[in-house]
């Protein structure tokens, strides 16, 4: 059953897979198939050398809306189910414009363009908007593709961006900004192409910017990155926004420096095209630059962040620890380096009682960064643990060189300052965790806090451990005694002598696990027998001792 059942999510696996990638398949070869009837319609307007009818004119655009369309879906299927990080993400959507710009700018550069002698950069009437030459057309297609592939691109991933955290308001944000930038492109499929857009087609850009603002300062994920990515993710911020700046621009010819005149060329390919793409150069822009600014202010912010980071995943580990019980050295060591691996100290150790030896006096039991003797040098642990029992709250030495209770030279660098946390169990102070800084006035309220934190979480996993020992010491006795009661069983008389005309039965049940009770027989002749019936006085193992005794010397 569990082999069937087996090949049966194997082969659900696999067809899942192939309709996936059948999917793919068939939105790719759909735009494929509109691109080549989107470039036949040029040739034909090239051999016609005039404009074609209204109804192939439809057709046309319908084609490129559908095949554009279908590329769309295909690169939302394509990026779902990444998760790259922020620096990873930006420096592919960087890594893909420079190669689509590079190509873009190098086929604009590429040969002259020009008919019955007169020069014309883009090679496109300028009465009807007709190609002149093949070349035009190529041009057109390969720069027009390489930005609408740029813009795309860069929607796509800057979505991951805008999502992290995402809620609902955030998702509704996102996709009303993008049902804007569509509306607002396809209000221009009527304007031709070199016209200046009207009053009612830049409304409706601007309603779009306004949804591009509220989403330009969704940047959640900035918090979550450390000093390193942030210094990398504003230079890739820059540059991409430089790269929009001077590669795809807003629409404006003179500042596409590294492909000039592109959008002109993108506008006698599909005008609705070319609007989307500004709007998208528009959003990366303003994505780029507010993601800029925000990492700037937020740099001084990282330690602090970082400080965080390292007290949840200390807490998390330190949660885990409870139920980690077995090996008290792990424990201990686990506890004194708490508020290191925290952040919010330079060196820390754990004083207990040594149980073990039988000691009431405290001893340091770990130490994270400094030594033990070390410590017995510098500081008077058992004022400290004195005053910590009484107040039962953590004792704060803000200068240590000024207090009684340390042993430390003004000015050393060794020890400045220190923080002192009851470990509190079951209303009993069983333990101290120290924390110090080589600063004074090192400790705020929020690292009291959270060492007082920890302090808390060791004293339920030391508490525990103890627990958790006193219950294997008593299975063991238990177990023990479970023998002990065995051989005494064994002790008394298996079986009663059988003697004509007497019905015996005899037994013996202790009120504990073992007792003083005794019986035995000895035979005094052929027809006569002893009964030996005895009683310790007591209960438990003394009795059972003296019972043994007994049976000793019966027996002989």
């Amino acid at each position: 059953m569990a082999e069937v059942e087996s090949r049966t999510r194997f082969v659900k696996k696999w067809t899942s897979r192939i309709a996936r990638r059948g999917v793919s398949l068939l939105l790719l070869a759909v735009f494929g198939v509109c691109l080549v009837l989107s470039v036949g319609f040029h040739f034909m307007e090239l051999t016609a050398g005039k404009p074609a009818a209204t109804g192939t004119e439809l057709l046309y655009f319908t084609f490129v809306i559908i095949g554009f369309g279908s590329l769309w879906v295909w690169m939302k299927r394509h990026f779902q189910d990444r998760t790259d990080s922020p620096a990873k993400l930006l420096w592919s959507v960087m890594v893909s414009g420079l190669f689509l710009i590079a190509i873009a700018g190098f086929t604009t550069r590429f040969g002259t363009i020009s008919a019955a002698g007169i020069d014309l950069p883009l090679g496109f009437s300028p009465e009807t908007g007709v190609p002149l030459t093949s070349p035009t057309i190529v041009k057109m297609i390969v720069v027009s593709l390489a930005q609408v592939l740029f813009a795309f691109l860069l929607m796509h991933r800057f979505q991951e961006l805008v999502l992290v955290k995402r809620s609902r308001s955030s998702q509704r944000n996102w996709y009303t900004m993008l049902i804007l930038m569509v509306i607002a492109s396809m209000m221009t499929i009527t304007k031709p192409a070199g016209v200046a857009q009207n009053e009612w087609q830049d409304v409706g850009i601007v309603v779009a910017v306004v949804f591009m603002l509220v989403n330009a300062f969704k940047l959640s994920w900035i918090v979550f990155l450390s000093f390193r990515e942030k210094m990398a993710t504003i230079g890739l911020c820059f540059v991409l926004a430089l790269l929009l700046i001077l590669g795809l621009g807003i629409g404006n010819s003179g500042v596409n420096i590294l492909v000039p005149r592109s959008f002109e060329y993108l506008e006698f390919y599909f005008v609705p095209l070319a609007s989307f793409v500004k709007q998208a150069s528009m959003f990366g822009i303003l994505y780029c630059t507010t993601a800029f600014l925000s990492l700037l202010f937020h740099l001084p912010t990282t330690g602090d962040y970082e400080q965080r980071q390292g007290e949840r995943a200390t807490m998390f580990s330190m949660a885990h620890l409870v139920s980690q019980v077995f090996d008290a050295e792990k424990l201990f060591g686990t506890v004194a380096s708490a508020p290191v691996e925290a952040g919010s100290a330079d060196f820390s150790w754990l004083a207990m009682p040594d149980h073990q030896s039988g000691s009431l006096q405290y001893r340091v039991m770990s130490s994270h960064n400094i030594s033990k003797e070390r410590l017995t040098e510098m500081i008077n642990s058992d004022l400290l643990i004195e005053d910590l029992i009484a107040g039962r709250v953590p004792i704060i030495v803000s200068r240590a060189s000024a207090d009684h209770r340390m042993n430390v030279k003004p000015g050393s660098g060794v020890l400045g300052s220190l923080l002192v946390a009851p470990l509190i169990a079951r209303d009993e102070v069983i333990g101290a965790l120290f924390a110090a800084k080589r600063v004074i006035n090192g400790f705020e309220r929020d690292d009291v806090e959270t060492i007082g934190v920890f302090a808390a979480q060791a004293a339920l996993a030391i508490d525990n451990s103890r627990l958790f020992e006193q219950q294997v010491e008593k299975e063991r006795l238990s177990r023990e005694m479970s023998i002990a009661r065995e051989v005494q069983r064994r002790l008394l008389p298996q079986n009663v002598p059988i003697m004509s005309g007497v019905s015996m039965a005899a037994s013996s049940v202790s009120a504990q696990e073992v007792g003083g009770d005794y019986y035995d027989f000895v035979r005094l002749g052929e027809k006569k027998l002893g009964v030996i019936i005895g009683d310790v006085s007591g209960k438990g193992t003394s009795a059972a001792f003296y019972m043994a005794e007994m049976q000793g010397i019966s027996s002989r």
